[in-house]
């Protein structure tokens, strides 16, 4: 590991250590939360120990630190105020760590000038080995480790019963890209095998099965397509080629046509009535609305979907339909769309901050594709396109999702915004 060294720790050894926790992240991603929620935190308590210790003011000083602040002391407050104070803590309380995980990696990335490359060639081979297992899995029923398909031929890979494979493949793909991009050697040199790379990556989130994700990986690969500057024809023949494939698989392959098309439209319409989505993701809007409108400002407090919708008061609760259950379809542990889940949990203003971020970084892209396009310049380079299609993806407006407070899927956004405030050099030297 090379090193461009302003800082001196006491211990190198730590600094490296903590360096190889961060290399495994994309693996430790593949066995769940604990591992890499751990090392969230372990990097967190390091950057918090050096700031006091080396007086890192300057990481501070900047309106994207101010942001988070603001948003993170609003939903501190906010549970103080909630109907579970406890319980609602439990989120927002020690939502700080990923400001100081965030800074981290910037910390990190700054300091040692190899250290994207070694992320690179870490989430390159944990990808590899998703996709490849997942092929093993399509042809012989089960993969590398007897983790068998479910239903309707549909794959998980490694993630087994978390059906998170598709997930994990659509979120880091680009950012993936993000890397190649600014890794020069790689880009030269392997250029070819990456393409390869993402062309079975999307057959694979195809194959799982997941409706929201490889949505979320198409979008992701046609703005890429019509972005970044470099590879044009390469980029159509990747699109065309993801387009026949796909086709393919629907006509030799039956289930995925049900999973894809016919499943969707008997769940959005049934006896004469049109839902969104589905039934149940209709009624946990309903629930979500009702949340919303009793307190539009501040919202019930963060984690209180949960705890509301299966109150006794049953209050906002959405009937269910032909099933022997008073709570019905609307009661979760979240709505399943972050939107929806911080109007009901922290109201207009708890909505406004993720919101803003999603509007700021479609102003850029939508800026860079003028400039491209009319004036024939690049406004942000392909790497910097690639991380912000990454975090733009993440916050489409009500497309079904994990918690916006979920550990795993936090990890996976924060590392993406991560890269994306140090390539944007948010820290001056």
């Amino acid at each position: 590991m090379e090193k461009n060294s302003v800082i001196k720790p006491q211990n190198k050894w730590l600094e490296y250590f903590i360096l190889i926790l961060i290399y495994l992240l994309p693996f430790f991603l593949i066995t769940g939360p604990f591992l890499s929620d751990l090392v969230l935190v372990i990097c967190s308590l390091y950057f918090l120990f050096i700031t006091f210790k080396f007086k890192l003011i300057k990481y501070y000083q900047n309106k994207y630190v101010y942001f988070f602040l603001l948003f993170y002391i609003y939903i501190l407050i906010r549970s103080f105020f909630s109907e579970d104070i406890y319980l609602s803590l439990e989120h927002s309380l020690f939502f700080f760590r990923y400001l100081f995980f965030i800074l981290s990696i910037i910390y990190f990335a700054k300091k040692y000038v190899n250290f994207k490359y070694y992320l690179t060639l870490s989430l390159t081979a944990a990808i590899t080995i998703i996709v490849f297992d997942a092929y093993i899995q399509f042809f012989f029923g089960s993969n590398l480790i007897g983790i068998k398909t479910q239903g309707n031929h549909l794959l998980t890979g490694f993630f087994g019963s978390r059906e998170l494979m598709g997930y994990y493949l659509a979120r880091l793909m680009p950012l993936l890209l993000a890397l190649v991009f600014l890794n020069e050697d790689l880009l030269k040199k392997h250029f070819n095998k990456y393409i390869f790379l993402l062309f079975n990556t999307i057959i694979v989130i195809f194959l799982s099965g997941d409706r929201t994700e490889f949505l979320i990986s198409l979008m992701s690969i046609f703005l890429i397509v019509i972005l970044i500057n470099r590879f044009k024809k390469i980029r159509l023949i990747i699109m065309f080629s993801i387009f026949f494939s796909v086709v393919l698989l629907f006509t030799i392959n039956s289930d995925y046509k049900y999973r894809y098309f016919d499943n969707i439209i008997e769940n959005s319409i049934q006896n004469d009535s049109t839902y969104f989505l589905t039934w149940h993701h209709h009624a946990m809007m309903q629930s979500s609305i009702k949340m919303f409108l009793d307190n539009p400002l501040f919202g019930q407090g963060t984690k209180m979907y949960r705890e509301l919708c299966g109150s006794d008061k049953f209050k906002y609760i959405i009937s269910g339909r032909d099933v022997d259950d008073p709570r019905g379809h609307s009661c979760s542990t979240h709505p399943h769309s972050w939107y929806l889940e911080l109007l009901a949990e922290n109201g207009l203003i708890g909505f406004s901050f993720i919101f803003i971020i999603f509007l700021m970084i479609a102003l850029n892209l939508l800026k860079h594709f003028i400039s491209l396009s009319f004036y024939k310049k690049e406004k942000f380079d392909d790497a910097r396109i690639c991380l912000m299609i990454t975090i733009f993806t993440s916050f489409i407006p009500f497309v079904p999702s994990l918690s916006f407070f979920n550990n795993w899927g936090a990890v996976i956004l924060v590392l993406s915004i991560s890269l994306y405030l140090n390539d944007k050099n948010m820290i001056k030297k």
